[in-house]
């Protein structure tokens, strides 16, 4: 397990590229699927599988030869940039080398940091005639790797992240095609990669969501979360419930499992207070 851990932690990318979108939490082990649109998260995407997908153009049929390149494969063959050097390191927009050394990210390693805005706002919109913005991030976010990709014929793309480990921003580093990167330190999270095999009582996480649904008016289906582990629920709702961004960025940093679990019974005891108008969201994300 140790050692599994360690190789696991190896991979993990120095430079990060960051997916900034409100009330959208990742955590260690789960799952989060995205629908990808603004051009400069598309260009994310791309450079992080390695390769620009082909998609399917309606009416026309796939080359035999070539098959359906609709969904491809995560950390996919790789394709020298313009701005790349020959030694393969990546510059950015201003045309320097990154200042990571070898252990920045590579093109095609299929790494996404999400990342929220302290400032809740719409993002991964296409832009109005406004030049994007970028808004200051929280210091704390979660590496995801890419376990899918599908690419879409209007040029969106299906994405399904799984949470690895958290990180903390050290600084940002130039963007990249539009998009944001930053120097991620993961050292102090070192436990998130064994987290999803922590035992953990589910029993507590149940009842308070019985009584939680009660309260709001939600329903849900206890057979389905039953037979989930006790950091799958725990997690799982921390990351569908609606809770405000705040709130939702205190679960991202708590300590660990149990320190979350008590968070989030905390949370649900409290409900959810009705959104005022300037605090509405609602993250594209694909459920």
């Amino acid at each position: 397990m140790a050692a599994s851990a360690a190789a696991s932690a190896d991979l993990l990318p120095a430079a990060l590229p960051v997916f900034p979108l409100t009330g959208s939490l990742l955590l260690p082990g789960n799952w989060l699927p995205l629908n990808v649109f603004e051009p400069r998260y598309r260009n994310l995407v791309e450079d992080a599988i390695g390769k620009r997908p082909e998609r399917r153009v309606p009416g026309r049929r796939a080359d035999s030869e070539q098959g359906d390149r609709r969904r491809a494969p995560a950390g996919g063959g790789r394709e020298r940039a313009a701005g790349e050097d020959r030694a393969g390191r990546q510059r950015g927009d201003d045309g320097a080398p990154d200042d990571l050394g070898s252990s920045g990210a590579r093109r095609g390693s299929a790494w996404i940091g999400m990342i929220q805005p302290r400032v809740p706002q719409q993002d991964n919109w296409p832009a109005l005639d406004a030049p994007p913005t970028n808004p200051e991030l929280y210091t704390v976010g979660c590496a995801g790797r890419i376990e899918r990709c599908e690419a879409q014929p209007d040029g969106r793309y299906l994405i399904l992240l799984k949470g690895v480990s958290r990180f903390r921003v050290r600084r940002e580093l130039t963007l990249r095609h539009g998009y944001r990167r930053v120097a991620a330190d993961y050292s102090e999270f070192a436990a998130d990669l064994g987290e999803p095999a922590v035992e953990l009582d589910p029993a507590p996480v149940l009842r308070a969501l019985r009584a939680f649904g009660q309260q709001q008016g939600l329903s849900f289906d206890f057979d389905v979360l039953a037979a989930l582990t006790g950091v799958a629920l725990l997690n799982g709702l921390a990351v569908a419930l609606p809770f405000p961004p705040a709130e939702k960025q205190l679960l991202l940093e708590a300590e660990g499992p149990h320190q979350r679990q008590q968070l989030l019974l905390t949370l649900m005891g409290m409900g959810v207070e009705p959104p005022g108008s300037g605090d509405y969201y609602a993250p594209p994300v694909v459920h």
